[in-house]
Formats: structure tokens, sequence, C-alpha cells
């Protein structure tokens, strides 16, 4: 797994927790280093286990914790950028959900050899949407449907939507707008049974 990827899951835990917390996930996860170097690939399975050290320490459910690793990749400054790119996917919510399935590429424009997850998008019924996502890390359909709420709730300057109603108490987001989650078999040669 990339470095980036490992390093937002410690910047996550070190901004909303404090380094002790992480430094107590990391002796958990049993890693024998405290930070993860952003241009380094790590072994996929120690995504995972830290993941699971970071739900131990915190006392929650892995699927809620990457549900706030969502909002954290959207809405702290410290990671804005990152927003950004997102919100450049379209000027209305469901152009944007669309976008999502390019978002591997676009990432790989900026950092050649960093493979997120394959993304895909069904229209489901009138309003309501299902996304694939094809990943070895369980739990990354939550990161990425709380990523696209938060994302699309928080005003960018110079980037303002389309006004829709609310839904979920968010602004601009269509009332009837649902984005469920879908997780595959997944294998590493990126295939799905």
């Amino acid at each position: 797994m990339h470095g980036l990827i490992n390093r937002a899951i410690q910047c996550f835990v070190v901004d909303s927790y404090g380094t002790d917390t992480w430094v107590e996930a990391t002796r958990i996860a049993n890693l024998g280093f405290v930070e993860f170097e952003s241009m380094l690939v790590y072994d996929d399975d120690v995504t995972p286990q830290m993941l699971n050290a970071v739900s131990f320490v915190l006392n929650r459910d892995r699927n809620e914790v990457m549900e706030d690793i969502g909002t954290y990749l959207v809405s702290n400054p410290n990671v804005e950028a990152l927003r950004r790119l997102l919100r450049f996917g379209g000027l209305e919510f469901v152009e944007f959900l669309h976008s999502l399935d390019d978002l591997p590429d676009r990432a790989r424009l900026a950092v050649s050899d960093l493979n997120l997850p394959a993304l895909e998008l069904h229209d489901c019924a009138s309003g309501q949407f299902s996304l694939v996502c094809q990943s070895p890390i369980e739990g990354y359909g939550h990161v990425m449907t709380t990523a696209c709420w938060r994302c699309w709730s928080i005003p960018v300057p110079g980037m303002e939507p389309k006004p829709f109603r609310s839904h979920w108490s968010k602004p601009n987001l269509p009332r009837d707008a649902r984005l469920n989650w879908e997780r595959v078999p997944y294998d590493r040669t990126g295939t799905t049974d």
C-alpha cells in the first residue's frame, strides 16, 4: 500500500486524537516504527493491521473510524488539496459522482505509483446511486461515501455548486440523493469474482 494512504491515516489520528494515541496504535500494530514515509510502498497487510490497531485504541468500530477518515480527508485544512481535487469533478452533485470513476487515474497524474482502488458508480434509481469500491482494504467504501458527502457539503471559494435541497441536513445535496457503497470480491490481480 502506498505510503500516502498510510500517512493520511497517521495524520488523521495525530490531528484528531494526538501523538500519544498514534504511538500506542503503532505499538499495538507491532509496526516497529511510528512514522510512515509518504513516498514509500508498504506491504498490503500493514494498512489493515494499522486500522485495526487504531480502532482498538479508540475503542470504536472500524467502519466508524473509516467514516471519520473520510470526513478528515475532505474537511481538515491540512489536506485541502485533496478536497479541491475531488471537487474539480463537477459543479453539480450528480456530475461530481460520475467523475469518481476517473479519480484513480487523476490521482496517478499527480503521483504515478499511487494506485487507488477502482471506483464504479451505478445509477440505481432516480437520485439513488451505488458506488462499487474494488479495494483490498475493508471499509474503503465508508471512507469514499463519507468523503463524497462531506466534500460536497463544504463550500470551495470560486467553485460554488448549484444549490439543491438538503438531504441528511447537509447543504447542496439533492433531497433524494443516496450514495451507498458495495464491497465486491477482490484479489491482488485487480479482478473481481
